[in-house]
């Protein structure tokens, strides 16, 4: 197995480079907010004061080094200079030792350059600031994609949609069970569709209930990450929504309850989130 790492979608071979890690923490700092009593010993912490009730996290900082090789010093500097131009900006940083998980990256930080041998070899340093969870490189609607690298005899279904998609009637209180595959929190985006014009819809997922009044399209689109609602067209719904988006818990299914006027189905959509790496082996009721 390659020991490099792909960013912006190109890999760390096409720039002769060999990477060795020198620092990827395996879990993300705690945003803290602690403060000091005058007349009582210790502390109040109340960095899980918050509508979720739970702790949030910084951005992760990984440092790479990469070594390269060339004839000359002249050869050794273009080889560099491309290298560095590749290591600019943002986007999705996949390393090869977990190829089922993507970073929101971006190198920001100085790149350093040491020459060596005589200005054959040389080190350079990137420094990646990720986003503190990683993310599944497929999706509850698309599954594994053909090509996705993974462990062999891994359970794996052939149809995921079909776990996160559910038909309702109207005049009942529909019931169903979500999981989350992840191994963290996640913000899922719920769609609701229909052949005809969706009326009223609610939903409540665990102890949360959202109601969107007088949608007048056949499509409705529940985006918790974003915190927008909206029609099929894209135009805003929020005007017409009571209540609050929804969280999926890592450590327990959730029951979700759909209210609609028409008959509809509803599909969760999201990219699993995981705190490090996501193993295969854990899908639990999903084994093929």
């Amino acid at each position: 197995m390659r020991s490099g790492f792909t960013f912006r979608g190109k890999h760390s071979d096409r720039y002769g480079a060999v990477v060795k890690t020198r620092s990827r923490p395996v879990r993300p700092e705690v945003k803290t907010s602690i403060t000091d009593a005058f007349a009582a010993d210790g502390s109040y912490n109340f960095s899980d004061s918050n509508p979720y009730g739970r702790f949030f996290y910084n951005d992760r900082i990984f440092e790479l080094e990469l070594r390269m090789g060339a004839d000359n010093l002249r050869e050794l500097e273009l080889k560099v200079s491309k290298a560095a131009r590749w290591l600019m900006g943002r986007g999705e940083l996949i390393f090869d030792d977990m190829p089922a998980v993507k970073w929101e990256a971006a190198a920001l930080s100085e790149i350093g350059f040491m020459p060596e041998l005589t200005g054959h070899k040389a080190v350079i340093t990137a420094v990646f600031r990720v986003k503190p969870f990683s993310k599944c490189i497929f999706d509850t609607m698309r599954g594994i994609v053909i090509g996705t690298d993974c462990m062999l005899q891994s359970p794996i279904p052939l149809d995921v949609k079909e776990y996160f998609t559910f038909e309702c009637e109207p005049g009942t209180i529909n019931r169903f069970t979500v999981d989350n595959i992840g191994t963290w929190y996640l913000r899922p985006l719920i769609r609701v569709v229909s052949r005809e014009a969706l009326g009223t819809v609610m939903i409540g997922i665990n102890g949360g209930l959202m109601k969107i009044s007088d949608v007048n399209a056949n499509e409705l689109v529940i985006d918790c990450e974003k915190q927008t609602v909206t029609d099929g067209n894209g135009n805003n719904l929020v005007g017409y929504t009571e209540g609050d988006f929804f969280e999926l818990p890592n450590d327990a299914p959730s029951e979700m309850r759909v209210i609609v006027n028409k008959n509809a189905v509803v599909t969760v959509e999201y990219e699993p989130v995981c705190v490090y790496n996501f193993d295969f082996k854990e899908w639990g009721v999903y084994d093929a």
